[in-house]
């Protein structure tokens, strides 16, 4: 009886966490922080596969306005480094940004 009532514990929290449409595979992380205030993204290759840099960086809730030259910051180290692990972006309020990988 234990284990049955574990098992439908386990279920209930999977279709809560996919109805919420969160879950383990969404790690793409955002804000806005720091002094000079700068907007930053991070986010996973393994993300990129079904999501766009562009909406990757706006499930963060980064505003749209930030995310724009942060995904195409993203996209530069895409390009330049397929086969990084990761991508991470910054955007400062002088109009400069700085990217990277890991």
């Amino acid at each position: 009886m234990k284990k049955l009532i574990k098992i439908a514990s386990t279920v209930a929290a999977a279709a809560a966490i996919a109805v919420a449409g969160e879950g383990v595979s969404n790690a793409a992380q955002g804000g806005v922080t720091g002094v000079p205030p700068h907007a930053w993204f991070k986010v996973a290759r393994s993300e990129l596969v079904n999501w766009n840099t562009q909406a990757a960086c706006t499930s963060t809730g980064v505003s749209r306005w930030n995310c724009a030259p942060l995904a195409a910051a993203v996209d530069r180290e895409r390009a330049r480094n397929p086969r990084a692990n990761g991508y991470w972006s910054e955007f400062f309020v002088n109009g400069s940004t700085r990217s990277g990988t890991w």
